[in-house]
């Protein structure tokens, strides 16, 4: 299970009516509606002129090396990801994280955010050698700037491990899964869904669900 920073969806919709006005509060109302749109494929017709034009008005208002244009970048490229639009998303990824690199430096953590989206994107057509330098600096980022315990880090844990999983590299995937689900716990507690989701992904368990479960031991079943 593969984890990135996605637009907030709504359950209901309202005709929408701009304010005859461009200027920069205009523009964060525009995408907050727009982060309110469900991100599927059946609205996200109505969604990509939005983040379009919020691009385009901060790219002139702020110029095209603002972070907040990198923001507008990643959030369309995510649109784009959602639609199976990879050839167009992976240039937008990559022009953000070289605004990113140079506004707020190597170690932000809204570089490390668009880098795991750009090896979502990898990862999905196959590309397991680029994604893998991704995640792991992206993990790297995280763990000094939110510290080793955050939940970022936690995800960013399962989604190395979600890569090494898909190439049955389960002997490395394995210690981060449970390290994932450690900061979880500790952090979210052991019945949330995210704790559910890593332990039911972890190597063990899923070697059960492909084999069976095996001869049963002696001191009761061993823990996934």
């Amino acid at each position: 299970m593969w984890h990135a920073r996605r637009l907030r969806a709504g359950a209901s919709r309202q005709p929408i009516v701009w304010p005859t006005q461009s200027s920069y509060a205009t523009l964060r109302e525009k995408r907050q509606i727009a982060d309110f749109l469900p991100l599927n494929i059946g609205c996200s017709g109505e969604a990509e002129p939005l983040f379009k034009r919020a691009l385009a008005i901060n790219e002139k208002a702020l110029g095209s090396e603002h972070p907040d244009v990198g923001r507008d970048l990643n959030e369309l490229a995510l649109l784009y990801q959602a639609q199976r639009r990879d050839a167009e998303a992976e240039p937008l990824y990559k022009r953000a994280l070289a605004i990113y690199e140079k506004a707020l430096g190597p170690g932000h953590p809204e570089l490390g955010t668009t880098l795991n989206n750009l090896a979502k994107l990898y990862g999905a057509q196959g590309r397991y050698a680029e994604a893998e330098p991704l995640l792991k600096r992206t993990l790297a980022i995280n763990e000094k700037a939110l510290g080793p315990a955050h939940p970022d880090v936690g995800i960013n844990l399962n989604n190395l491990a979600a890569l090494y999983r898909a190439q049955g590299r389960y002997t490395e995937a394995e210690p981060l899964y449970k390290g994932a689900l450690a900061i979880a716990e500790k952090a979210l507690g052991p019945t949330t869904r995210t704790s559910a989701r890593t332990s039911a992904t972890s190597p063990r368990c899923i070697f059960r669900k492909k084999i069976g479960p095996g001869p049963p031991t002696t001191g009761g079943a061993a823990r996934a």
